[in-house]
Parts: structure tokens; C-alpha cells; sequence
């Protein structure tokens, strides 16, 4: 097996879309299934642990970066088989979908202009305005260090915005096959994707420097009978106020059967908060901006202040659906 090209200390804050984060200590790019097996055999030799990145979309790294090896999967490409799609995992989410949308296949249109990988959407268990990633996943293939293995959706999905692979971090995936996506009007699908990403560039607005959402919705049925009273009688009150009323007209602020973090916090005041050059969104109060030259440092704890304001208010936690590298002590 070669042996990969390890970089030392490569400034991770240009790989992710927040543009946060200090050095990796060790850094390698893959192309290919064999070179992230030579970068992990690398590892192991060197005793030092690893992760896997690949957009950096649903990443905050640390001021202080990570001590091990970061692997940035590289290898991407998208086939049909057997009437399913094969994806490899670092291909771009949006490539996916566009081939999706071309092909006038229903089921992810929805997620236009979500950034990152399929591999991290996967790995997230990503989902837009209805839509999920994991709606149409057959089968996924990974590596768990020792050996290859292929799940079925079902030994998959462990929760909402979230998979067996985040609890067993050092398997990281390869590839994805979908099927069963239903065949219908691309044109449907092209106008559907239009309005979607006017809704998002509402919240997202170009050359935002963020992670995209950084905590999770709550589902409501993992809510108890008194957290949903509660929260429902808020939330009622706050559809009623003529500044909601305003900006939502008569949108619920239960979608899908969850209460957006976002709402939550837009509730009580969060959106244009700010500490040093980390601000909460304008459009958007579940969306932690980088104003520029912001650290991690005052990004978790404009964070931690607006899950404990939810936390004391609803009596909710908030968790975060972004991926914390190299922090020292629990969000």
C-alpha cells in the first residue's frame, strides 16, 4: 500500500464553510478508497487518532484545531446500476441533486443549495422542507477500519438528524445506493427547486460565512405531555403577535411535525445578537454567522448563551445537529 502525502499543521479553517478553526496536526486529501485506507494504516502506525471531513459544511473546529490526522475524502462520482443511483461519498450534494432533478426523479429536490458532501448529509441524516436524505437509501457501504461493509437503510437511521455512523465515529462511508425514486415532470422539479432556493436565500444569503443550521429541530413526539403543553401555548402566543403575523402571516411555526430551534430562539429576541465577530442571523436566528475573523471561542458561546435562554424559557435543550472537532469540554 503507498504511502499517503501527510501534511503537519494545515490551518483548517479553509476547509470548512464557517472559516473557523486552527491546525490540524497531521492533514492527507483522498482520492480514493485505497488512499484513505493507507491514510487510517498511517494512523494506526503512528498511534494518533483520526477523523474524516469532506465540504466542511456542518463543521466547527476549535481555536486550537485537532491534535490527529484529518482525512479529506476526495473521491466523488455518481452512476446508475441496476435502475439505482451509486454516489460515491465525497461527491457534492448539489451535484446529486441536480442529477436527480435532470433525471426527473422525486424525493431530494428539496435539498437545492444544501452545501457539503452526500457522505456528510448521510452522515447527518440531512433533510430540507419535508425531504430526507435517508428517505431512499437501499444500501450504504463503509469502511470500519478493518474490513468493507454494506447496511441497509433500516440498520441505518437512529433518529432524527441523526445515524449509526455518529455513534460510531471511525466508520466512515464510501458509498450510497438510492432507489425507488419516483419518476415524475423534471419541469415540476426544476420550478420546485427555483422556489426552494428563494426561501433559502432568505436565511442563507450569499457568501455567508456559517455551518448552516446549528442545532437540531425537536420532533414533538420525543416531547412529554407537559414539555408539549408548555411549548404549545408559547408558541400559540407567539403566532398571535402582530410582529409574527408581519413577517410569518399564518405559517405555523410547527413544520413537519417539528419545532424549528431556529423559532425558538427567534421567540426570545436571539436574531442580530452578537459577540466579538460571531452574529446571529438577521434572517435566520438559527444561523451562527462569521462576520469575519470570528474564532470558535465566541461562536460556542453566543451558542450556549441561546440554548440556555431556550432551555429556561421552554424547558427544551437545545442540541447541536453541527459536528464539534477538537473541544476540550461537552457543548
Amino acid at each position: 500500500m503507498s504511502e499517503p502525502k501527510i501534511l503537519e499543521n494545515v490551518p483548517l479553517a479553509k476547509y470548512t464553510t464557517l472559516g473557523i478553526g486552527g491546525p490540524a496536526r497531521y492533514f492527507v486529501e483522498v482520492l480514493s478508497e485505497k488512499d484513505l485506507k493507507g491514510a487510517i494504516a498511517w494512523a494506526r502506525e503512528k498511534g494518533v487518532e483520526y477523523i474524516v471531513i469532506a465540504g466542511g459544511s456542518n463543521l466547527l473546529v476549535s481555536d486550537e484545531g485537532y491534535e490527529g490526522l484529518v482525512i479529506r475524502i476526495k473521491f466523488s462520482g455518481i452512476e446508475q446500476q441496476d435502475g439505482a443511483i451509486i454516489v460515491k461519498a465525497g461527491t457534492h450534494l448539489q451535484k446529486l441533486v441536480d442529477y436527480t432533478i435532470e433525471h426527473g426523479l422525486d424525493g431530494l429536490s428539496t435539498m437545492v443549495g444544501v452545501p457539503g458532501s452526500v457522505g456528510g448529509a448521510v452522515y447527518g441524516c440531512a433533510g430540507a422542507y419535508g425531504d430526507n436524505i435517508r428517505d431512499y437509501i437501499k444500501e450504504i457501504t463503509y469502511f470500519d477500519g478493518e474490513k468493507v461493509v454494506t447496511i441497509t437503510r433500516d440498520d441505518y437511521v437512529t433518529g432524527y438528524r441523526d445515524s449509526i455512523f455518529k455513534r460510531n465515529k471511525n466508520w466512515i462511508i464510501l458509498k450510497i445506493k438510492f432507489a425507488g425514486l419516483p419518476h415524475t415532470d423534471k419541469e415540476g422539479l426544476e420550478r420546485e427547486a427555483v422556489e426552494v432556493l428563494e426561501r433559502r436565500a432568505q436565511k442563507y444569503n450569499s457568501g455567508l460565512k456559517s455551518p448552516g443550521s446549528f442545532f437540531k429541530n425537536i420532533p414533538e413526539d420525543e416531547l412529554s405531555l407537559g414539555q408539549l403543553t408548555k411549548v404549545r401555548k408559547l408558541i400559540a402566543e407567539w403566532e398571535h403577535n402582530p410582529d409574527y403575523i408581519k413577517r410569518f402571516g399564518n405559517t405555523s411555526v410547527v413544520r413537519f411535525g417539528k419545532i424549528p430551534a431556529g423559532n425558538l430562539i427567534d421567540m426570545l429576541g436571539g436574531k442580530g445578537d452578537q459577540i466579538g465577530q460571531i452574529k446571529i442571523n438577521e434572517f435566520h436566528a438559527n444561523t451562527f454567522v462569521n462576520l469575519g475573523g470570528g474564532d470558535a471561542k465566541d461562536f460556542i458561546s453566543l451558542a450556549r448563551k441561546w440554548r440556555d435562554k431556550v432551555r429556561e424559557e421552554f424547558g427544551l435543550i437545545l442540541e447541536p445537529e453541527v459536528q464539534l472537532v477538537g473541544f476540550k469540554e461537552d457543548f
